[in-house]
């Protein structure tokens, strides 16, 4: 038995102003071939298939991995060279059993608002013949028409945190095994739910999203069902077909079955919109935060920012760090930024030495804005270091990065952005967050796992932002109507598609 392996990862923000090009996949990480079992195995979705495939005697045909983190939209000639990489490796595999493929779920290009849609069908094009096509998401995918009716199965992460990546990978590798070999044809439900809501409350440890996927565990634990997901998509996409989603996946097509997968799909989304209120949380003013902050005395307080650069995010907002500067506060706080320029400048000028300039707000100028800074500079190094948590295994390069002090405050400020939702990228510059009163991470729901342990409080910000809580901040343009938060519906009633 032999099955091609792929792995096309990104998730896109289409709010972002800027794209994402080819030397952003081919810094963090572009296999070809074999390159991809020396450099993967042991690590997220394909670490998963090779697990898999290694129990169950399958000769693997690794084609492509091409991952970057999150961004702007792909710009069209890197998709070109993506795509055409893609099926010129599957077209020297064509005779296979089955393709297994580890996609996030929301890549967009300038011209592409659903790429893994356009990549599944081209490829089942070029497969001609009728081999099952298999694909992993990550919880926050927009499932598409195109994406559920051109796939045989698809799965999505359980957690968010995201932790199980590794075992999701195991799982849809285990399922396209059974699919060849049994060669029975699934019942399958999908139903698209008109929402959107803030990935902040997007936690399966707790909350409403908890109860969903305690729900999707229950349905799973049937025997006659093969698999169950929900995803509950990033919202900051402004893209057609945009909303949650939810699909059940059936071992056969028999009518007994064809019930019961219609039943659960059905309680998933009905669960889904009357509970979908309780996914907006509160928001606060830094300055508001900063007062709490002050009044407590000791203790950490965490502060979720508008510019999440694990959602895209430029990382380079500076909403907290003007209203810390404009507090003239007392208190210890450190906080990240990304400003290449700025950096430049630092290289120049020897560590214990004055610094000063403008920082922050370069990349993202539709929301935010430089700001001035006199500070001096602690620390330049090469912001290299592994994390694993939030998102698997991986391996971080910020490139150089200067550490500046302003009065009580610590900057972090990079070349390029990276996943502010470990405690590890602030103890690899030398620093413990525990040990400042205020922390301010670029991540909506990652940071959680890290940072809940030592947060006495964790505040979401009401900053403007590329990845802001409050929705009605943002501009939607292309999205269907109607759509919840934006327009009342009333009387929801699911539409189911079956097979």
């Amino acid at each position: 038995m032999k099955i091609a392996i792929a792995q096309i990862w990104q998730e896109q923000n289409t709010f972002s102003p800027n794209l994402t090009d080819f030397k952003v996949f081919k810094s963090n990480g572009f296999f070809i071939g074999d390159e991809i079992i020396s450099n993967l195995k042991g690590i997220n979705e394909i670490g998963g298939f090779l697990k898999a495939f290694e129990e169950s005697d399958i000769e693997v045909l690794p084609l492509i991995r091409v991952f970057a983190w999150p961004g702007g939209k792909v710009k069209n000639d890197t998709y070109k060279i993506i795509k055409d990489e893609f099926l010129r490796k599957l077209s020297e595999n064509l005779l296979i059993d089955g393709l297994l493929i580890s996609f996030h779920g929301s890549m967009v290009s300038e011209d592409i608002d659903d790429i893994e849609g356009d990549l599944i069908k081209s490829a089942k094009l070029l497969l001609e013949r009728n081999i099952p096509i298999v694909a992993s998401f990550d919880l926050h995918a927009n499932i598409t028409n195109d994406i559920y009716k051109n796939l045989d199965c698809f799965i999505g992460y359980h957690t968010c945190p995201h932790f199980d990546l590794f075992e999701t990978g195991y799982k849809a590798a285990n399922i396209i095994i059974n699919l060849i070999k049994n060669k029975e044809k699934l019942c399958k439900s999908f139903v698209k739910i008109p929402m959107i809501t803030p990935a902040n409350n997007h936690n399966t440890f707790k909350g409403p999203l908890k109860e969903l996927f305690d729900i999707v565990g229950e349905i799973e634990n049937d025997n006659d069902i093969l698999s169950s997901s929900i995803f509950p998509v990033q919202p900051w996409l402004d893209i057609k077909e945009l909303g949650w989603s939810c699909v059940v996946f059936g071992k056969s097509n028999t009518p007994r079955i064809i019930e019961k997968v219609k039943i659960y799909c059905n309680k998933l989304a009905n669960f889904s919109w009357e509970n979908k209120e309780r996914f907006f949380l509160e928001t606060y003013s830094p300055k508001y935060i900063i007062k709490y902050a002050e009044r407590i005395k000791k203790g950490t307080v965490v502060i979720s920012d508008s510019d999440s650069t694990t959602s895209g995010g430029t990382g380079d907002n500076t909403c907290i760090l003007t209203a810390l500067l404009e507090s003239k506060t007392n208190i210890s706080a450190i906080l990240t930024l990304v400003d290449p320029e700025f950096v430049k400048q630092a290289l120049g000028i020897n560590t214990d030495k004055k610094i000063s300039g403008l920082v922050g707000g370069k990349l993202d100028y539709i929301y935010s804005q430089p700001i001035y800074i006199e500070g001096i500079i602690e620390k330049i190094y090469e912001n290299v270091f592994s994390i694993e948590g939030h998102l698997g295994k991986n391996l971080v390069n910020m490139g150089k990065t200067v550490i500046v002090k302003v009065n009580n405050i610590i900057i972090l400020i990079s070349e390029h952005p990276g996943p502010v939702y470990e405690q590890g990228i602030f103890l690899n510059a030398g620093y413990n967050p525990a040990d400042f009163r205020i922390v301010a991470v670029k991540s909506p729901v990652g940071f959680r796992a890290s940072f809940e342990p030592i947060a006495k409080k964790i505040f979401i910000s009401n900053c403007k932002g590329i990845s802001p809580a409050n929705l009605n901040m943002l501009k939607f343009y292309k999205i269907n109507k109607p759509l919840y938060p934006f327009d009342e519906i009333n009387n929801f009633i699911p539409k189911l598609i079956i097979n």
